[in-house]
């Protein structure tokens, strides 16, 4: 009986860490494939933000006006 025991034991314990490995191995390439949207957006945020601020710097600092 105590074989039998230790057989389920090692059983279940073998299933267990074989999922571990395949939800692992799938939240890697989930990770690795899924496109960063969060870069992009800052990228264009960035690029449009500090584009706008330039501008309108430039115009302070020109020696047209005098």
């Amino acid at each position: 009986m105590k074989n039998s025991v230790k057989h389920t034991i090692g059983v279940i314990i073998g299933v267990v860490i074989a999922l571990a490995a395949v939800a692992a191995a799938a939240y890697a390439l989930y990770r690795y494939f899924k496109p960063d949207y969060d870069d992009e957006f800052m990228d264009e945020f960035d690029d449009e933000f500090y584009d706008d601020d330039y501008e309108e710097d430039d115009s302070l600092f020109d020696e047209d006006d005098e």
